[in-house]
Parts: C-alpha cells; structure tokens; sequence
C-alpha cells in the first residue's frame, strides 16, 4: 500500500462518535500505474470528492466538472479525458465483497460508514477496481465483533430423598444397640443393665442326696452329715414303716380272734 498524506493506517480503530471511516482504493493498472488503498475518517455526509480529498490526494478537473486525474495520473491531463478514457467511479457497501458502479456523481454521492469508494481508471476497457478486502484496507472497515453475554444458567436442583432415621450400633455393657435420633443423629439414652446381666443364674439351693429309705439301716439323721432337708425327709420314711407294721400287727390279731 502506498501511503498517502491524511490517510489513516491499517491498524486503525475505525470511526469515531464524530465520524465516519471509508476506505478507498485507487487502481490505475491500466496505464502502467499501480493499486493504493487505504481508509479515512471523515465527518457523515462528506461527498465522495470530500473523501479523496480529505485522504490528502490531489484533483484535476475539466471545464464541465469531469475528473481528470488523481495525483497526476495520466500524466497526460484532461487532454485524453473522454466517454471511454476516464476515472470511473465504484462503490462497495459496508461488508460486501463486490463493487457496484456509482449511478451519481462524486460531488454528490456520500458514502456510508465502512463503506469502500472505488476509483479505477478505464482505458476503453470497462475495468473494475482490485477487490482487495476491507480487512487488509483498514482494521475499521470490518464489522465489529460483537461476543454475545453469556446466559446465566439457572442452577439444576436434584430433588434428594429424605433419609430414615438409622440405627447406630453402639456397643454397651448389655449388649443392646441404641437408635440414633432423627434430629440430632445422637443415641437415645439406654439405661445400662445392672452387673451380671446376661450370665447364667446359678440355682438357689444345690440337689443334696436323697436319704436312705431302708427302714433299721442303723443310719443316724443327725449324724449323717445332710442338711435338715434330708433330716426331715428321713423322719417322714420312718414314721411311714412304722405305721406300716403296726397295721399289719393290727390285721394279725383280728384274724386270730376269729
């Protein structure tokens, strides 16, 4: 790119509260020149002529307003200037990719906000200017980028199953687990069994031998070494033979009266 007095570089912003940014490009190929681009910031409605202008190029004009050259190209003046042989004049719209031969003059057309103006000079050829991309003209004539705001998500509530109350085990003298309490997740209290729960109960008397039933064994109730259990229940077996014999001695002498 050829850099031309009052043109604004290719790293620049773009357009200001105050302005406008318009990009051009300059193509005299067709008789032995070469391709300028570059952008400018101007005020809105600001003509086409005020754009080349403003861009620091130079104008030669006909009698009838007709353009003869830009920075002196054709170096032959408005001499050859003619309906085949002129500065033919383009447009192309904010983030198009084509131009578009301008149906209005340049003193009157203006341009819009990242808008291209096109200047090709036609030498009977019906040229168009280089279609070289806003991008590589001027950082302002591409559209802005725009980061959408991200939506807050709303937060995914899982619904959570209610718990039972549990029972925690929890070894005590007894034995016996305690339930943990719904509120607090605690044990309930347990009273503790007295000492000794959960042995074997020893009986409270001891079996002792039983007495000889034999009546004039010779054993002696006192002697025998029994508890007064076993005394009593030998006085009882005793007392029973004795009764015994005196009813068989009764029966005897009954028969003997008869």
């Amino acid at each position: 790119m050829l850099a031309v007095a009052g043109f604004v570089p290719a790293t620049a912003s773009g357009s200001t509260p105050n302005t406008i940014c318009v990009g051009l490009v300059i193509d005299s190929r067709s008789i032995g020149g070469s391709v300028r681009d570059g952008c400018v910031n101007v005020k809105p409605a600001t003509t086409g002529v005020g754009v080349l202008e403003a861009a620091g190029h130079s104008l030669t004009f006909r009698r009838d307003g007709l353009l003869c050259t830009i920075d002196d190209v054709p170096s032959s003046g408005c001499s050859n200037v003619d309906d085949t042989h002129y500065w033919a004049y383009f447009h192309r719209a904010p983030d198009s990719t084509s131009w578009s031969y301008s149906n209005e003059g340049m003193s009157t057309y203006e341009p819009a906000n990242r808008s291209t103006e096109g200047w090709v000079y036609d030498d009977g050829s019906s040229l168009q200017p280089k279609n070289i991309p806003a991008s590589q003209i001027c950082a302002g004539l591409v559209k802005p980028t725009v980061t959408p705001t991200p939506t807050p998500t709303k937060p995914h509530h899982t619904a959570v199953a209610s718990q039972s109350p549990t029972t925690s085990t929890s070894p005590t003298g007894s034995g016996t687990s305690r339930p943990a309490t719904a509120e607090t997740g605690r044990p309930r209290h347990t009273p503790r069994a007295s000492r000794g729960a959960g042995r074997p109960t020893a009986p409270a008397t001891s079996p002792l031998p039983a007495a000889s039933a034999t009546a004039g064994s010779g054993a002696d109730p006192g002697s025998s070494g029994a508890s007064g259990h076993g005394s009593a229940t030998g006085a009882l077996v005793a007392a029973g033979v004795i009764a015994v014999l005196a009813g068989a001695t009764v029966i005897g002498a009954r028969r003997r009266r008869r």
